[in-house]
């Protein structure tokens, strides 16, 4: 029985060893790949010209790429490629010093740039470097206001573009695209004058100096319009045309109203006169006429009242045939009577 135990027990340590000598050797050889697999290590060195090392420079400097592996006896590696803002380089050994000199490229803020570095046998490694930004200070171009005057003189102040707003002198001042109205430099006020150029509704004036970013501004041309222009160009110009149409039309109707009444009435006229004239006297006409005369000569008969009085009867008459006749009153008498003298027919 102690024999079967004891050679178990020995069975379960060679397991045991082989076991544990299996892991040992696995994790040797898994050591030893991982290590070939990962390579040397590198350095990627950054400098100005001035060999000191940076890491951000501005924008439009050059600076210096190297690479160099630490537990190298050669400081600073060949045949190594660089990839740089998109672009390929290559340090070969034709490089100077075993580097290469980069242009810082222009930004619009500080910006971060990776640098990659590849090399063959060697793990891939990459550095940032930071690009400044380091804009100019741009001009301002101050008017009272927007709008000028064809042909007109006017004026404009050059000022920095920032919070102090200080006026530039010798600033040069001109119009695009409009070479016969030439340039003006700023006084020391930052004062320049130019003349409105004509045939443009619209101009651009530029502030130009070395150092500064160009300033522009857009002005209006206010052209000078005919009577006939502005009375087009106003808004109510359909209504001011309507109220003439109307007024003409209301005196044009009242003409031809009163045109035909007097058509009318003339004719009306026309033909009564032509009808008096047209037509003879009938006998008739004549009969009526000598009874009037008769009657004309006899004497008036007037009734009689209770008191008889002598009256006084004037005829108004012409001059040639004006009579008085007096009238003698009787008491018996029924009727009075009074004669009146033939008096001339003037017809």
């Amino acid at each position: 029985m102690s024999r079967k135990i004891l050679t178990i027990i020995k069975i379960r340590r060679n397991v045991i060893l082989l076991s544990l000598s299996f892991i040992f050797i696995f994790n040797f050889y898994l050591f030893i790949n991982i290590v070939t697999s990962i390579g040397g290590e590198l350095n990627i060195n950054i400098a100005n010209l001035n060999d000191i090392p940076i890491d951000e420079i501005e924008e439009g400097e050059y600076f210096k790429i190297s690479v160099y592996d630490p537990l190298s006896e050669t400081v600073y590696l060949t045949d190594v490629d660089i990839c740089f803002n998109e672009i390929n380089y290559k340090i070969s050994p034709d490089s100077t010093n075993n580097e290469i000199e980069i242009i810082a490229p222009n930004v619009d803020y500080d910006k971060d740039f990776i640098i990659y570095a590849s090399k063959e046998g060697y793990d891939d490694i990459q550095k940032i470097i930071t690009i400044l930004n380091i804009a100019k200070p741009s001009l301002f171009i101050f008017h009272e206001e927007y709008i000028v005057d064809e042909g007109k003189l006017f004026s404009v102040t050059i000022t920095k573009n920032d919070r102090n707003g200080d006026p530039v002198e010798g600033v040069k001042v001109y119009i695009q695209n409009s070479p016969e109205s030439g340039s003006e430099y700023t006084d020391e006020y930052g004062n320049a004058k130019l003349i409105t150029p004509k045939d443009f509704v619209k101009f651009t004036v530029i502030a130009s100096k070395s150092g500064y970013e160009d300033g522009t501004m857009i002005f209006d041309v206010n052209i000078e319009k005919t009577l006939w222009e502005s009375i087009i160009e106003d808004p109510y110009f359909i209504v001011y045309i309507a109220i003439i149409i109307l007024i003409f039309a209301v005196i044009f109707v009242n003409i031809k109203q009163k045109r035909s009444i007097f058509d009318r009435t003339k004719q009306i006229i026309d033909n009564k006169t032509i009808e008096k004239y047209s037509e003879q006297p009938t006998a008739s006409y004549y009969t009526q006429k000598i009874n009037v005369q008769h009657h004309s000569n006899e004497a008036v008969r007037l009734n009689p009242t209770e008191d008889s009085k002598v009256e006084e009867i004037r005829i108004t008459r012409s001059m040639k045939d004006k009579e008085i006749i007096p009238v003698k009153s009787e008491k018996n008498e029924p009727q009075r009577y009074m004669k009146r003298k033939d008096i001339k027919n003037d017809d």
